[in-house]
C-alpha cells in the first residue's frame, strides 16, 4: 500500500454517473474510480457539490461512498462528503462512512456565531477521523466572518 499522508497531486472529485430511470449507476462510478487511478489520481472526494449532491438521497450518497472505497481497496484516500449544513443529517452520514471504514471526511458547518460554529464542530468532530476538510460555502451568506488585521 503507498504512503497516503501527506497528501499530494491530483485528488478528485467524481461525477454521479445517473441512468436514463435517475438512479445511480454503480457501475459506472467504479469504471471512473478505475480509470481516474490508472491515470494516477492521489485520492477521490464523494459526493459532492460536483456530484450532484443535492439530487441524491441518503441512501445513494452512503452506496457511493461504499462502492468506491471498495473499488479503491486502500489504494488511495476517499473523502467522503457530508456536505450537509443540517448538524443532525451530517452526523448521520459521518457515522455512516465510519462504519464503512472511510475516515476522511468533508463536511459543512453553516456559520451563524462563534459559539454556535464551535459547538458543531465539536460534535462532528467526535466521530473517529483521520482527516477532516471544512467546507466554507453557502450560497446564502459571505461564509466565515473574516478579520481585517
Amino acid at each position: 500500500m503507498k504512503e497516503l499522508y501527506p497528501l499530494f497531486g491530483i485528488v478528485t472529485v467524481l461525477n454521479t454517473p445517473f441512468k436514463t430511470d435517475n438512479s445511480v449507476d454503480l457501475q459506472a462510478l467504479k469504471l471512473n474510480v478505475r480509470e481516474a487511478i490508472n491515470a494516477g489520481v492521489s485520492g477521490f472526494l464523494v459526493p459532492a457539490m460536483a456530484s450532484e449532491v443535492s439530487k441524491l438521497t441518503e441512501t445513494e450518497r452512503i452506496q457511493m461512498v461504499e462502492s468506491v472505497l471498495q473499488e479503491v481497496n486502500g489504494q488511495v484516500p476517499v473523502i467522503a462528503g457530508a456536505g450537509e449544513p443540517d448538524l443532525i443529517k451530517s452526523k448521520k452520514l459521518l457515522r455512516a462512512y465510519a462504519e464503512l471504514g472511510c475516515r476522511n471526511m468533508l463536511f459543512q458547518i453553516p456559520y451563524q456565531n462563534d459559539e454556535q460554529f464551535k459547538s458543531h464542530f465539536m460534535q462532528l468532530a467526535e466521530i473517529d477521523l483521520e482527516m477532516i476538510m471544512l467546507q466554507d460555502w453557502n450560497a446564502t451568506s459571505d461564509g466565515f466572518p473574516h478579520s481585517d488585521a
